[in-house]
């Protein structure tokens, strides 16, 4: 199956859209729930980059 999609065109990294959407409904067009989900989404992708606290020592 890996190569049946390994023939398709990838999304760009990071994009919102997908590889062939054009870039017509500007972020602030969008329904707020819409926005909601996508700041909640940020939120937890940008706490999953953050470095673990060092251990305390005993």
């Amino acid at each position: 199956m890996g190569r049946l999609f390994a023939a398709l065109d990838r999304d760009p990294p990071g994009s919102l859209d997908a590889v062939h959407d054009e870039d017509n409904m500007p972020l602030d067009g969008e329904p707020q729930r819409v926005r909601d989900d996508l700041d909640a989404v940020r939120a937890r992708a940008s706490a999953s980059r953050q470095p673990e606290p060092a251990a305390q020592p005993r």
